[in-house]
Parts: structure tokens; sequence; C-alpha cells
């Protein structure tokens, strides 16, 4: 409910630079493009990353996402390629392997964008290999090209 909350409360401004966030723009090329400055940008850019309680473009664009603020087809290739990000490039299963109750944990915390170094110590998981190994088995299951896609989709089969 929060984050509907907060979709009701996004001004017109700020859907213009989340539009030119997924575009995959660098900063100076959205001041030009929303004739403002690069400091201006820079400050409303950073303003989205706590209202979402996010700390980089790639999680900003998976909370739009599972919150259908913005769809799969407003995230460019330009975005994808910078970010090395695939959102929807593979079906969504219709059915999965069972995630286990640790690789559920894992997803809601990635979720929240929590970092990997926090997930350990939240988890009291042995080490960063082990963060990886979750990842992959996670990704496997849902058929995931990433940890976005894997959000993505379990956003849509409601996991997390």
């Amino acid at each position: 409910m929060e984050f509907r909350k907060r979709q009701m409360e996004l001004r017109k401004s700020q859907m213009s630079l989340i539009l030119e966030l997924m575009q995959g723009n660098t900063i100076n090329e959205i001041a030009v493009n929303l004739n403002s400055t690069y400091s201006s940008i820079q400050k409303r850019t950073q303003n989205l990353y706590k209202k979402f309680n996010v700390k980089n473009r790639q999680s900003l664009c998976t909370v739009l996402l599972q919150e259908h603020i913005i769809s799969s087809k407003q995230v460019s290739n330009k975005f994808r390629n910078r970010f090395k990000t695939k959102i929807v490039d593979k079906p969504i299963p219709e059915k999965i392997e069972k995630l286990t109750p640790q690789e559920l944990e894992y997803l809601s915390l990635v979720s929240k964008a929590t970092t990997k170094k926090d997930i350990i110590k939240i988890m009291n998981l042995r080490n960063m290999h082990y963060c990886n190994y979750i990842q992959a088995c996670i990704c496997e299951k849902l058929n995931a090209v990433n940890m976005v896609n894997a959000l993505f989709i379990a956003g849509k089969l409601n996991l997390v």
C-alpha cells in the first residue's frame, strides 16, 4: 500500500525524470532534455531514490516495474545495455521449481534494495560466494537472466 500511495504522489516532473532515467540517459543528457541544470537533475534523482528507498537506477527500475508505475516497454534498450539489465527477455514461467525459504527471504531483501553486505549479516550467510550461489539458484529456478529479471518475475508470480 505504501508504494501505491507514493505512485499517486508522483508529480508530472518526477514522472518525466523517471522516464528519462529509464531511457538510459546520463544526468547531463537529462538536464539538456528537461531544460535544467546538472545539479538540479542529480538532486531530483537522489530524491527519487530516497522516495523509493533504493540506491541506484537498477533498483529504482525494479521497484517501478514491480509497482506497475512503469511498464517494461518504457525501459529502453539503451538502459538495458548501459546497466547490463534484461528485464523481460525470457518468458515468465507458468510453473516454477519451488523456492526455499532462504531463497524467498533473499528475494524479499533484494526487493527492498538491501545490499549484499547487509544481506549476509541479516541472513547470517557465510560469505559473498554463498550469496552469489543463492542468486544463481533463484535465477535458475525462475528462468531469469539476472536478479533484476528475477525480481520482476517474482513480482509477477506474487512471490515478493
